[in-house]
């Protein structure tokens, strides 16, 4: 065989000829995966960092696995995800709201241990009528719709009565309308 026709012959990147590599995969292919399964085991540091290079490698590929897996247990992860969202609603709640203020480009953000002080700190009263809050709702001072941000230092807590007759009113409007400001 001259080399010309050899170099038509497909190969794997190892440099092997494909057909020998299909035989050998075959061949050990069953080993080879319990081996592989037994170092990523052994060692899960160096193997997330393998898979994190990889995916940064390879975001096409990624992508296209992501796809081919939920369009075939697409079921059972959204089951699984409605079952979490039941389980964890405050997490449903801030995911919501952090898609509204990157939508909108208000900037800042808050977590729910910042929240919690933010309770704390008000007494676990409400910021208005200062109820003590059985429910509360989380209210931006400033509304995201008026140029407010999602940041802490823009936030309080409102019973449920307060917040909605505040609704997307500036804190100016609101007092003036409720007769606090003339």
């Amino acid at each position: 065989m001259s080399s010309r026709a050899s170099a038509n012959v497909p190969r794997h990147p190892s440099g092997k000829v494909q057909v020998q590599w299909k035989r050998e995969r075959e061949k050990y292919g069953d080993k080879r995966r319990a081996d592989h399964r037994a170092w990523m085991k052994a060692n899960p540091e160096s193997n997330r960092a393998n898979v994190k290079q990889w995916r940064k490698k390879y975001p096409a590929k990624r992508n296209a696995q992501t796809a081919k897996h939920y369009a075939a247990n697409s079921g059972r992860i959204k089951a699984r995800d409605r079952a979490y969202g039941k389980a964890h609603p405050e997490i449903g709640r801030a995911s919501a709201n952090r898609r509204r203020v990157r939508l909108r480009g208000c900037g800042g953000e808050h977590t729910v241990e910042l929240i919690n002080d933010l309770f704390r700190l008000q007494k676990g009263k409400c910021s208005n009528c200062k109820t003590v809050l059985a429910k509360y709702e989380v209210d931006h001072v400033m509304p995201l719709i008026r140029g407010g941000s999602d940041d802490i230092s823009n936030l309080q807590l409102l019973c449920v009565r307060c917040n909605r007759s505040k609704g997307t009113r500036d804190p100016y409007e609101w007092a003036q309308r409720s007769g606090r400001l003339f």
